[in-house]
């Protein structure tokens, strides 16, 4: 049997600003939640949340996301703060996404340096055709917090893109988000402006390609280049950069439509296999451990988190087959897929939607 990832690999090189989880606590007091019962048990304190030097792990940062969600009476929390969300809020790198030249530029910055704004998900970004891609992938599976990681980091990236072109008029083409519909599935389109798709096998805003050419107002050049090298001194102090296991499980998640074999990986890193595969002996795991993995934390949220058929499912994962793919399946959890989606049935079942208004959502501002 495949052995899991030692947790020192899957958290500890992870390590996140405070600057979400501050936003979080502070959208949960405007619902009227107290904030000591919102960070009991979360590994937080009042006082971690007062300096922009904390450091917390991956982990503790979805606790009090979790926490926010069972205390909030306002459904939609990741939309709440992300469409409020300015460049002020995300420190430093907020700063450099102020002095780029274009949107494309902007976009670039945030790709790269995103962990030091408290991402809680790797950044994607590409070009088809008329259309621009922005995808959020995290980099394990969040179960109940993962729409609102999802909602939040979406809209906070494109009200900071409308806000430093100036253009308000900007509106994506289409989001897509790999969840079945909350309740509140309605207000995402109120909040930006387009066609929304659940249930789909990636998370991702698109946009027309040719705004990509957009200025920036006041942009410097000269302030550019000084905020991206303390972007990059920052991202040093969170990350370690060296963690061969998270190297790997980065280019597995960068291309899961395709997954690489350990040869490919190699050469993406500069080494020969055997180096690979020696290396990551001495961190008590293998490529195939750090490839299971990665399917397992997939193939979790697509079961628990959309309405995609198994055939679906396992072929996105790459596997030939649905019996193959039940197989592993039951070799990581020691579940069937099937069980597994039908345990998360009772919350999903239809049941009544009420037709509810943004200010009965708390959504209008005062």
């Amino acid at each position: 049997m495949a052995r899991r990832i030692p947790q020192r690999a899957e958290t500890q090189e992870w390590l996140v600003p405070v600057h979400n989880a501050v936003l979080v606590v502070e959208e949960a007091v405007r619902q009227g939640v107290d904030k000591h019962e919102l960070v009991r048990g979360t590994g937080f304190s009042l006082k971690d949340l007062e300096s922009s030097d904390t450091l917390k792990s991956y982990a503790q940062v979805v606790q009090l996301i979790e926490r926010a969600l069972e205390l909030c009476p306002y459904p939609g929390l990741g939309l709440r703060i992300g469409r409020e969300e300015s460049p002020a809020q995300w420190g430093i790198l907020g700063f450099a996404t102020m002095c780029c030249q274009t949107l494309r530029d902007m976009i670039g910055m945030v790709i790269k340096y995103h962990r030091i704004a408290a991402s809680m998900a790797e950044f994607y970004f590409w070009e088809k055709d008329d259309l621009a891609v922005i995808e959020v992938r995290p980099p394990r599976a969040l179960h109940a917090a993962l729409p609102t990681v999802v909602e939040e980091h979406l809209s906070a990236t494109w009200s900071v893109a409308r806000l430093l072109t100036g253009r308000k008029d900007l509106r994506p083409s289409q989001v897509n988000v790999s969840y079945t519909p909350p309740r509140y599935a309605r207000l995402y389109r109120d909040v930006f402006g387009c066609p929304v798709n659940f249930s789909q096998a990636s998370n991702c805003l698109m946009f027309e390609r040719k705004w990509l050419k957009l200025p920036i107002m006041h942009s410097s050049a000269l302030s550019s280049q000084m905020a991206e090298r303390i972007c990059a001194l920052q991202l040093r102090r969170q990350y370690v950069e060296d963690d061969l296991v998270h190297k790997v499980r980065y280019l597995l998640l960068a291309h899961t439509e395709t997954f690489p074999d350990a040869e490919q990986v190699a050469e993406s890193l500069s080494i020969t296999s055997r180096t690979l595969r020696n290396r990551l002996r001495a961190e008590s795991t293998s490529f195939q451990s750090i490839l299971d993995d990665v399917r397992h934390q997939l193939a979790v949220t697509y079961l628990e988190e959309s309405e995609l058929p198994l055939g679906d499912i396992s072929e996105l994962l790459g596997f030939n087959d649905v019996s193959n793919f039940r197989r592993a399946f039951k070799k990581w959890t020691g579940k069937c897929p099937s069980k597994v989606r039908a345990s998360r049935a009772p919350a999903l079942q239809k049941r009544p939607t009420p037709l509810l208004s943004k200010s009965d959502l708390g959504l209008t501002r005062h």
